[in-house]
């Protein structure tokens, strides 16, 4: 895996736009440009490892499953890193039947919509770690398992196979995401029979909605208004709900448990950024929580509620090799360069 990682790391003293291609015995195979990573899936099999540089890449749908790896969601000040974006729509068609690691995505802000579906056959897995979701993000799969994600806009757990563009009403499948430490812009099931459902663990959730069967777990909901309503049906354990204005008489309407309701936002959540007028939080916003709420609401492990408690604290940083320093030497020995690469 290092020799894929340093040969396309090193490319970068070409050009900006790199994507590799790695094999299971480590031959690496590098593409340029905007449309590098359309080339390098096209040269795909199965099991086989994408890594894209920082910059923006066109989308291509996946029907085999190779991990997509990028630098990151965001621009990383510390590290000088830039994100990756993947711009376009983009679908994972990988039907159960296929042998081989389970798909993945990492380190990538997606601007188009995103949905996962096994094309007529259940996904069996995927993962989705540290990415950054600009518009919905369609899941039909047996188990969807997701850490530290941000969705800015609605997440569905959707019980219908895919013909096309089209959900098929006669193909029902048990749909399951499991959530950690993610931020989530509402969520809900879309199913022809009750057998949908989303499990979210130390997550902020922004009006639940419709979201039914939901579980949250040492999470938060943010409310935007008084007009606020939890939706029947979620069972919320060691969860409290966030709110700028009052609490409402609607916000009990249909879930009738007491949980605690917290009136401002600057009383639970540093540095809030939030457009009403898009009813949206910045795609930087890193959702950590004041000292002194940190140590008051706790979950049932005795971590903060949130985002950053629990087993996987939010940490926008791939878990794979960055690199922290890239150095190309003017002088030459016998016509080869000297590179630095210092990789973390």
């Amino acid at each position: 895996m290092f020799v894929c990682i340093f040969s396309a790391l090193s490319a970068l003293a070409q050009t900006s736009l790199v994507a590799s291609l790695c094999h299971a015995k480590d031959e690496a195979r590098l593409f340029y440009g905007e449309d590098a990573l359309k080339e390098a899936y096209a040269a795909a099999e199965d099991a086989d490892v994408i890594i894209l540089s920082s910059g923006t890449f066109n989308a291509v749908d996946f029907e085999k499953a190779v991990l997509l790896r990028g630098t990151g969601m965001y621009n990383n000040d510390e590290t000088g890193t830039g994100e990756t974006v993947v711009r376009g729509d983009m679908r994972y068609m990988i039907p159960e039947s296929i042998i081989g690691r389970t798909p993945r995505v990492e380190g990538i802000h997606f601007t188009g919509s995103f949905s996962v579906d096994g094309h007529g056959t259940s996904v069996s897995k995927m993962e989705m770690l540290k990415c950054l979701f600009d518009q919905q993000v369609n899941v039909a799969a047996t188990l969807a398992q997701v850490t530290n994600c941000v969705f800015l806009y609605p997440l569905v757990s959707k019980c219908t196979h895919l013909d096309g563009y089209t959900y098929m009403e006669g193909s029902n499948i048990a749909s399951k995401v499991v959530c950690l430490n993610s931020f989530v812009r509402d969520s809900y099931i879309e199913t022809y029979t009750a057998t949908g459902s989303i499990e979210m663990t130390n997550c902020m959730i922004l009006e639940p909605g419709s979201a039914q069967p939901l579980k949250l777990t040492n999470s938060i909901i943010l409310c935007i208004s008084s007009q606020s309503s939890l939706p029947g049906g979620m069972a919320l354990e060691n969860t409290i709900a966030v709110g700028e204005d009052e609490k409402g008489e609607a916000f009990n309407a249909n879930y009738t448990k007491e949980i605690p309701y917290v009136q401002g936002w600057e009383n639970v959540i540093k540095k809030l950024s939030y457009d009403p007028t898009q009813f949206m939080f910045m795609p930087a916003q890193r959702f950590e929580l004041t000292d002194e709420a940190a140590t008051t609401y706790l979950g049932n492990d005795g971590k903060q509620l949130g985002l950053y408690g629990g087993s996987a604290p939010f940490n926008p940083t791939p878990g794979n090799p960055q690199v922290s320093k890239f150095a190309v030497s003017a002088d030459n020995v016998n016509g080869q360069l000297s590179v630095k690469i210092t990789v973390e």
